[in-house]
Formats: C-alpha cells, sequence, structure tokens
C-alpha cells in the first residue's frame, strides 16, 4: 500500500520549489517495489516585501504548545496495483496541479484602496477666494457637514477583473474592479480630528472599488454585480469617486502648489494618472477633485441608505454652484503580502446528506506574521466550492483570546470560534448547516484567512 504525504515548510533564501525535482522524487516512488513508500514534497516560496508595522499578537506570553513548522496535508491509500508508468503519469498530473497552485497563491496579495475627502483648506484665485467644501450627510443617525470622510476597501489582487462599458449618454469606461472585500466608512471632524462616526458596510451594501481608465478616475460603487452583467456597473459613483484632468500634453493635474505649466494654471500640480493603473500595486494620488453622484451618469438623485454595522450611512450629492470648487481627495492603495500559517491541520465531518458540517483544526502563524485580531480583521474561510467571507467586526470577544461568529454567511448558517492557546498558535471549530454545503467533494480543501494571515490543508473526513 502506497501513502502520498506532502509538507510544506516555512520559506527559506537557500530553497525554491522546483517541479524537476518533485517529479524526479515521484519517479523513484512509483518505480520503488514493496508494501509501502513515503515521499516528501516540498514546496518553497520566497518571502514578500516587508510587513506593515502597527499589529501585534493577540497574546503576549511566550508558547506553551511546541507546534511543528509542517503541515501534513492528506494521506491517499491505493486500490489495486498499477504498473510503474501508470502510477508515474498520475503523480505527474498531481506535481502540475500543485505547481499551478503554488503559481495562484502567489500572484494573490492582500490590498488596501483608500479615499479620504474633505475641504483641506484649499483655495483658487486672489482675492475673493473661491473654496473646496467638505462632504456632507449622515452616519447611523449622526449627521456632518463639511467633514472629512475616508472610505476603505480591504480587498485582494486575485480578485481584480477588467471591465469595458458603454453608457447611453455616450459615456465609455474601460478598467479594473474589485467586488469581493471588505469596505468601511469614518466620518472626522476636520478641525479637532475626532471621529464623529464609522461604520463596516454589510453585504447588503454591495460596495466594490475600481478604477476607470478611460477618464482617470477612481471610485467606491455600490449595490455591486458581475461585470458580466447587464445592470453593470450599477452605482459607480456612490458612495464617491475621484478623478484629476489633463492638459493638451496628457499630463495630469489636480490641486497643488503651481504647476511649471502654465496652461493648468496656479494652485493646480501634476499628479499621477491612471490610465495604466491595474489596482493589483501600490498607488498614491495627489489631492483630486471628488464627486458623489447616485445614479450616475445618467442623473444625480437622492440616494438610499448604504448599511454598516454603525448604522445607516447617507451622503449628499455634491451640485456644483459656479462658486465652488467641489470637495477634494486623495487616494492611496497598499498591498500588504499575505503571510502562510506555518502548520495547519483540520478534520470534518459531514452530516444530513451533506447539508451540516462540523469541523475543527489548529494552526501556527507564520515567523513574520505581525499576530491577527479577528475582533477587526475580515476572516474568510473556503472550504471546497463554498466561501463564507465574514468582513471586519463580525466576530465578538466571548472570554480573553476566545472569539466567535453566529450567523448567516452566504445562505449558510454557522458558528465559527477561534480561539489562542498562545502567541502564535491557534484553534478553531465550525458548526454550520444550509444546502450550500451540499456536493462537496473530497479530498476537502480549506482555506482559513484572517487578515493578512492564511493557511491552506486538506481536512482529514471523520
Amino acid at each position: 500500500m502506497y501513502r502520498v504525504r506532502t509538507e510544506l515548510y516555512p520559506p527559506s533564501s537557500s530553497r525554491v520549489f522546483s517541479p524537476a525535482l518533485l517529479i524526479l522524487h515521484l519517479h523513484c516512488l512509483a518505480l520503488r517495489s514493496g508494501r509501502r513508500a513515503l515521499v516528501g514534497v516540498h514546496g518553497y516560496a520566497r518571502e514578500g516585501s516587508p510587513r506593515r508595522k502597527g499589529k501585534t499578537a493577540v497574546l503576549k506570553k511566550p508558547p506553551v504548545l511546541a507546534g511543528s513548522r509542517l503541515s501534513t496535508i492528506g494521506a491517499a491509500r491505493r486500490g489495486s496495483r498499477k504498473s510503474p508508468a501508470s502510477r508515474f503519469s498520475t503523480l505527474i498530473a498531481v506535481v502540475i496541479l500543485f505547481a499551478s497552485i503554488v503559481a495562484k497563491d502567489a500572484s494573490a496579495v492582500p490590498i488596501t484602496y483608500t479615499e479620504v475627502f474633505g475641504s483641506f483648506g484649499v483655495c483658487l484665485g486672489s482675492g475673493a477666494l473661491i473654496c473646496a467644501v467638505g462632504p456632507s450627510g449622515s452616519l447611523g443617525g449622526i449627521a456632518f457637514s463639511n467633514a472629512i470622510v475616508t472610505l476603505t476597501f480591504q480587498g485582494d489582487t486575485a480578485n481584480v477583473v477588467p471591465f469595458s462599458v458603454f453608457a447611453p449618454n455616450g459615456i465609455g469606461a474601460s478598467g479594473y474592479v474589485n467586488l469581493q472585500g471588505t469596505a468601511s466608512v469614518q466620518v472626522t471632524d476636520p478641525t479637532t480630528g475626532a471621529v464623529l462616526a464609522q461604520g463596516t458596510f454589510l453585504p447588503s451594501a454591495g460596495i466594490y472599488f475600481g478604477v476607470d481608465n478611460t477618464n482617470n478616475g477612481v471610485s467606491f460603487g455600490s449595490s455591486a454585480v458581475p461585470v458580466s452583467s447587464p445592470a453593470f456597473p450599477s452605482q459607480p459613483l456612490y458612495p464617491g469617486g475621484m478623478f484629476s484632468d489633463k492638459n493638451s500634453n496628457g499630463l495630469c493635474f489636480g490641486y497643488g502648489t503651481a504647476g511649471t505649466d502654465p496652461s493648468i494654471g496656479s494652485g493646480l500640480a501634476y499628479l499621477p494618472c491612471l490610465f495604466t493603473y491595474d489596482l493589483k500595486s501600490n498607488f498614491t494620488s495627489g489631492l483630486m477633485f471628488e464627486d458623489s453622484c447616485f445614479n450616475f451618469p445618467t442623473s444625480c438623485d437622492a440616494p438610499p441608505p448604504l448599511a454598516t454595522t454603525g448604522g445607516d450611512f447617507f451622503i449628499t450629492p455634491f451640485v456644483r454652484t459656479g462658486l465652488e470648487l467641489g470637495i477634494v481627495g486623495t487616494f492611496t492603495a497598499v498591498t500588504q503580502p499575505m503571510v502562510a500559517f506555518s502548520s495547519f491541520r483540520a478534520e470534518a465531518e459531514f452530516g444530513r446528506g451533506g447539508q451540516s458540517l462540523e469541523m475543527r483544526g489548529v494552526f501556527d502563524l507564520g515567523s513574520s506574521s505581525n499576530g491577527i485580531d479577528p475582533l477587526a480583521e475580515a476572516v474568510t474561510l473556503q472550504i471546497g466550492t463554498f466561501s463564507a467571507n465574514l468582513p471586519a467586526g463580525s466576530f465578538r470577544q466571548i472570554y480573553p483570546g476566545q472569539y466567535v461568529f453566529q450567523g448567516i454567511s452566504n445562505g449558510v448558517a454557522m458558528q465559527l470560534r477561534i480561539g489562542a492557546l498562545s502567541a502564535t498558535r491557534y484553534t478553531f471549530a465550525l458548526n454550520a448547516k444550509g444546502a450550500n454545503l451540499a456536493g462537496q467533494s473530497t479530498p476537502l480543501s480549506v482555506t482559513l484567512t484572517i487578515g493578512d494571515d492564511s493557511g491552506t490543508t486538506t481536512a482529514r473526513m471523520d
């Protein structure tokens, strides 16, 4: 009886994943005689860019359990004996699949898009100055006016997709959108810096983020639908987006110090253009023109509420009077490479014809992890073809170091618990019921992502 065991070790500067070496190992297995053989398949990945600062592990005490730094993905039993050539062909297919998975994971990078808009004291002209204004609206019943609004979208570059649309009024657009992620809003007093209200958008708001390469703008949209839908892009400019203008030389400009080209005028400055930006890398703009318009581009109507954990959010569409510059703001995008768990094990058991699931497991954070915070970070659990995407703020703390989510995600009622055993080792337990769980195949792949820490394993079926 043959057993194939796969082990994933932490990255090392002297070790690089090589499918050729993997094929050689497996070829030796295929030709080896005897009742049992064990082959170690080692995949390595290089470290990404430096980690962000500021977040610390949930617990500070030293580890109380000595955790293994490898993850046993699974064991497959062979039925009837096959010829060496047949076994070798099968194992080559496994190698190709494994290599494609490694390549796919390597291209997935967490990214945060942020828009901050207000007046920022921007004025143009001399004497009777024309000045920018701040946005107005309400969040959770708290009205604000001439405030600073910060919109944040935490997503993954793997979910960026291209689009191209042509509106009825003749306005065309093409670029990229990220439809999957966690978005939040914060309203700040521009004078004192005090936070007036904040909240995380609920899935019903359908917040997404996009860049319009054609018109040199970025925006937070709502009521998200797939790019293949006739309703796309739904509400591309609500709650808000921003753009910069360009001169006859194709250079982009917005507010700032006087530019070197007289054609853009005093009080304006050159800015990075968005014509080729694809939402997959870092980006920092200067002060751009901000717009908020519901039912753009056909009209700007009174907007409906956008649901958040802090209550309903409204922002008043801005209508220019000719005496105002409007709202101005900045856009930034910051990538954050994912840190893999150093080990991850899971066990699962289905019931009720595949419509209920119990799962439990344990994982160790990677050596370069800056910790996890289930209260403040988005959590995603992928089980086969089913995915539960829980925005930041979904979990509550029941005891120190013990967190629970109880609710419905993607049509499945679930309770998901995450518990700290030490500063780097955690357990998780899932109880779930719902028709969307049915039809899962084995072996069952499981991916757990908490903020920028993630791991994938194959669950042992009980």
